[in-house]
């Protein structure tokens, strides 16, 4: 069963690590996106199989089922969110997409 707790405790290693890698990204105080890099905002997904266990994303079409409300690329290319950044921490590779771009693609 999800629990959003433990999810975020996840994510928070992800950011952790993308700090690391991308050490001129500065913490975003706004929750609407994760970071900011080169006046660009980032949203990051952290995922935690490895890409040997799967070929595919994880992406969340619904932030809220119930509501409808958009989740994902969806939500960052409707709050102008430039980057929808997928990270497979245990490989420790990013993949960056821009999130209108992904958005239309998957719609």
């Amino acid at each position: 069963m999800f629990s959003f707790v433990h999810s975020r405790r996840r994510g928070r290693k992800g950011e952790s690590d993308f700090l690391t890698f991308y050490p001129a990204a500065q913490k975003s105080s706004d929750l609407a996106y994760d970071f900011i890099l080169d006046g660009q905002k980032i949203e990051l997904k952290t995922e935690f199989r490895t890409l040997e266990q799967t070929p595919n994303f994880f992406i969340e079409r619904y932030g809220n089922l119930a509501k409808l409300s958009p989740g994902g690329p969806w939500k960052s290319a409707n709050k102008n969110i430039k980057w929808y950044v997928s990270y497979f921490i245990h490989d420790k590779t990013f993949f960056w997409f821009r999130a209108k771009l992904l958005k239309a693609f998957l719609d």
